[in-house]
């Protein structure tokens, strides 16, 4: 493996397409540039790696499919071409609460202060196109690619038929078109890329592991027309948030009580309540949506008769304000503790996580596009949608995967919050700690 201090060189970007990738090169340069291209896509660095944008598609494309294979028992080698942080000295520590990553301020107004022009993201691990053309469920659990968006792929722009079927009662002005929503998630590159027809760039400095993308500003306006405030009412009364909770992972997965210092032990019953608390915020932040602010709740006869339905924009932004103060209140309590990195403590992600909806002419319902998107991105449920634990072990530090427990070790080792836990306020929560 070489040295990550290559993948930040750019003086070697032309040599390296047209002298290392000819036709004929021995077998070894395709292996190593594979493994080059797997740790920089893994590692989040492609696009501060300016020679990758010589390397021909079957390469990329090798590392996409390696990265995807069940079979990846390993964690790729560190890729970072900017200085990061030293690591804990503990291997088996986590660095930070679970509660730690988050910083709330940035989903005020739906993000759209954002407009630092070098946002740029991998939207789905590999960044592969993903086409979902016409796909009215994820039953099939499958992650269709293919090759008609990949890098250079020019979209033609034109007006979305979401446009002439947006909520009545909005004012009409003169924004950029979207493109049309093909089903298609384009492959992350520098600057911005289409994802269901919606320019979208990186979100900078978004938690490891958790979506990284967010919408241009100019994008906006299209989100607050694709958005139908009486389909996602229906949508929240399911309390998809539940089934999060219910099918979340429920026991310590790589260290077992007897290895846990007795701090920690006491602090998970705290940290479970909290989770269980808070679920309805996890999940809205794991699955932000853009909310239009403006939109005239009496326009129609739908729009009026739903109760509560004026308050769905303010009530979301005050709870989440109440949830990042109780979180932030929970950091400093737990600040003493020794968190370990455990997939069933449920992490804050650093940004709110977007979600992406299609064209309201494609008919495709809400509870469906919620269904494929978290399958596509199961950290959005926190491993509940998880098929295997590769969802979460490719994340993990590989000294962690070298002591994965076993089915039985797991189940003598449950994550089980406090049973008589029915606090609202977080100084009852904080009590149990005590």
């Amino acid at each position: 493996m070489f040295a990550p201090t290559f993948g930040s060189s750019c003086s070697t970007a032309s040599s390296f397409g047209t002298r290392w990738l000819k036709p004929g090169r021995t077998k070894c340069y395709m292996i190593a540039l594979t493994e080059m291209l797997i740790s920089a896509i893994y590692w989040e660095a492609l696009y501060r790696t300016p020679w990758a944008s010589f390397v021909p598609d079957q390469y990329y494309e090798k590392a996409v499919k390696d990265i995807l294979d069940p079979a990846l028992d390993r964690v790729p080698e560190s890729w970072e071409p900017l200085p990061i942080p030293p690591r804990s000295k503990s291997p088996s520590s986590y660095s930070g609460s679970p509660f730690r990553p988050s910083s709330s301020e940035e989903e005020e107004e739906d993000g759209e202060s954002k407009t630092d022009p070098t946002f740029h993201s991998k939207a789905v691990v590999g960044g592969g196109s993903v086409h979902t053309r016409g796909q009215k469920s994820s039953s099939s659990g499958k992650r269709p690619r293919g090759s008609s968006a990949l890098s250079g792929t020019t979209k033609t722009p034109k007006l979305s038929a979401q446009s002439s079927a947006g909520q009545t009662g909005r004012a009409k002005s003169n924004i950029p078109d979207p493109a049309e929503d093909d089903g298609v998630i384009e492959r992350p590159r520098r600057g911005s890329w289409f994802h269901y027809g919606i320019r979208v760039q990186e979100l900078l400095h978004q938690t490891i592991g958790f979506p990284r993308y967010m919408p241009v500003k100019a994008m906006m306006k299209h989100l607050h027309l694709r958005w139908r405030a009486p389909e996602y009412w229906r949508l929240l009364q399911t309390t998809p948030w539940d089934l999060m909770w219910q099918n979340r992972v429920q026991t310590l997965v790589f260290f077992q009580y007897s290895d846990i210092h007795p701090d920690m032990i006491q602090a998970l019953p705290t940290i479970l309540n909290f989770m269980s608390r808070w679920r309805r915020e996890y999940w809205e932040r794991l699955h932000w949506v853009t909310m239009d602010p403006a939109l005239d709740y009496q326009a129609s006869a739908e729009l009026r008769s739903i109760s509560g339905l004026a308050d769905l924009y303010q009530d979301r932004k005050d709870r989440c304000s109440t949830f990042d103060a109780k979180r932030k209140e929970m950091m400093v309590e737990l600040s003493k503790v020794n968190i370990w990195y455990e997939p069933g403590l449920w992490v804050v992600p650093r940004d709110p996580c977007y979600w992406i909806t299609r064209d309201p002419a494609l008919n495709i319902s809400l509870p469906s596009q919620l269904a494929t998107v978290d399958e596509l991105e199961r950290s959005r449920t926190q491993w509940a949608t998880r098929r295997s634990d590769n969802a979460f072990l490719n994340l993990a530090p590989v000294e962690l995967t070298r002591q994965l427990l076993s089915d039985q070790e797991r189940m003598q080792n449950p994550l089980i919050p406090d049973p008589s836990f029915a606090h609202d306020d977080l100084e009852d929560v904080l009590a149990a700690l005590l």
